[in-house]
């Protein structure tokens, strides 16, 4: 019963039964698409294409060899594909339910806006995903990368399981590692609130962690064997799951810092506003601790001190406490 039933249209009025889009045949040679359905909107090309506005009331998918998205894309799920070339996203993509986003030689997108306060997919099985854009207002955030995962975000974000062949750096307001976040080297910031680490976090290089109103991570995991730095301006730092496996660590905290391990520790630089407790088996104090209250403990094994501690509420030394179950307590500066 859709259609336009007249001899002479001047104007088209949406009827109420919704109405799709459908051009899905992947034969389509298509330079340049635009276009809106009611309901879904479906397209698929053979050639480089790129995409202006396009309007859908419930789903906006494209597909094409090398696809450029520089116009406004805007339904509640927008699927968009490049299958074989690089997805570029040079205009807006407003997505309130999911924007599913794949780009098989890359994603770049740091001049293009993702909108919506929705969910994000971004993979890119053979190189790179650049969402940096720090306009986006992206609510979860998903995905993966041969190479390099670059996600900004304006509001606070939830991330899942992302997974990146370098580098997976992620930032915003206020941040949730909820998921499995996997890579050499990542980097989670928090630029206002605090950063939750409620999954896990594997990182073989670096894990570089700030959180300005802190870093709650008790119930998280930081594995790897790589190094961890840890960094609040207006907060405490707690990383205290006894099943962390890091090897290096250092930070700060306004308040307190607190750490604790599950493999041999080297401690570098650690600065606390209050107290600065950390926990190993065996632990080494390479770096230089300054805290009102320092604890340091090696549960099973030795505890090195070849750095200096700082420990500035009592000239007494009450205040630091060195803690070591077997073996034996070895230190070259005290302060």
């Amino acid at each position: 019963e859709d259609g336009i039933r007249d001899v002479a249209v001047t104007g088209v009025q949406t009827c109420a039964l919704p109405i799709s889009v459908d051009l899905s045949n992947g034969s389509n040679a298509i330079a340049n698409a635009s276009g809106s359905a009611s309901a879904s909107y479906s397209l698929v090309d053979s050639l480089t294409l790129t995409l202006g506005n396009v309007t859908a009331g419930t789903t906006a998918s494209v597909s094409a060899p090398t696809l450029t998205a520089a116009g406004s894309i805007a339904a509640p799920t927008v699927s968009l594909t490049a299958s074989t070339g690089t997805l570029g996203v040079t205009g807006t993509i407003s997505s309130t339910a999911t924007a599913n986003l794949a780009g098989a030689g890359g994603i770049s997108g740091s001049t293009g806006k993702i909108l919506g306060s929705g969910s994000l997919s971004a993979i890119s099985t053979g190189g790179s995903v650049d969402l940096s854009n720090g306009s986006n207002a992206i609510a979860n955030l998903s995905g993966s990368a041969s190479t390099s995962f670059n996600v900004g975000d304006s509001v606070n974000l939830t991330v899942g399981a992302v997974t990146a062949g370098t580098t997976a750096s992620v930032s915003a307001p206020t941040l949730t590692a909820a998921g499995s976040i996997a890579a050499p080297t990542v980097s989670l910031t928090a630029s206002t609130g605090t950063l939750g680490i409620t999954g896990t976090i594997s990182s073989t290089a670096t894990a570089n962690l700030a959180g300005a109103g802190g870093i709650s991570g008790a119930t998280g995991k930081i594995l790897g064997k790589g190094s961890v730095s840890a960094i609040s301006t207006g907060g405490t730092v707690d990383l205290t799951n006894a099943a962390n496996d890091i090897a290096n660590a250092s930070g700060s905290a306004s308040t307190t810092f607190n750490l604790v391990d599950v493999s041999a520790l080297n401690v570098g630089n650690v600065t606390a506003g209050t107290t600065a407790t950390v926990s190993a088996p065996t632990m080494t104090v390479s770096g230089t601790l300054t805290a009102p209250t320092v604890s340091l403990t090696a549960s099973t094994g030795t505890l090195g001190i070849t750095g200096t501690i700082s420990s500035t509420e009592t000239a007494d030394r009450k205040s630091t406490r060195l803690n070591s179950s077997h073996g034996y307590i070895s230190y070259a500066v005290f302060c």
